[in-house]
């Protein structure tokens, strides 16, 4: 599996909405968060649509990865919520695209359907973390989960030992 290039400060990263809609507060939230840790963003159309569960028809969400993927402005793609409706796109992502151009890719929940797609034979390493639109808004957005993902998606080097972090309770099975 390959690795993908780090994001460094300055770089670009886009919101893509593939699974549920999320409320422009919390978007627009999310997006300052993300520019105070070094990156700029852009704020895919699917972010603005809502059709019932999804954030927008199957062929916006669709076509929201496909451009990101081929956009060589956008360092990084950030799912900002998860949800409903990821897994009705993978007929439509053009995988050749996406091989061709890998990419930090962040997201959880049904998102883990793209993964799973990106992470394939021919795929490259994928990034299970926060979303923008469900943690990065949170009060406070906890500053190990901040530092965590930072260190995951700014180096090409394994993250090493995990420690608790300060305050954290006994680990319990």
């Amino acid at each position: 599996m390959r690795k993908v290039p780090a994001l460094r400060e300055g770089d670009t990263v886009a919101f893509i909405s593939p699974s549920s809609p999320s409320s422009m507060d919390s978007i627009e939230k999310a997006a300052k968060i993300t520019e105070n840790m070094g990156f700029k963003v852009k704020i895919t159309r699917s972010c603005y649509e809502s059709e019932g569960y999804h954030a927008g028809p199957d062929f916006v969400r669709a076509d929201d990865l496909n451009r990101m993927f081929m956009d060589p402005d956008v360092s990084g793609i950030f799912c900002v919520r998860g949800g409903d409706g990821a897994i009705r796109l993978p007929q439509r992502v053009d995988l050749d695209v996406v091989y061709r151009n890998p990419k930090v890719f962040l997201g959880y929940s049904d998102i883990t359907i793209l993964h799973l797609m990106f992470n394939r034979p021919r795929g490259f390493i994928t990034f299970h973390g926060p979303m923008p639109a469900s943690e990065f808004v949170r009060d406070p957005f906890p500053g190990y989960v901040r530092d965590s993902l930072l260190r995951a998606v700014t180096s090409t080097e394994p993250l090493g030992e995990i420690l608790p972090y300060e305050g954290a309770p006994p680990m319990e099975t």
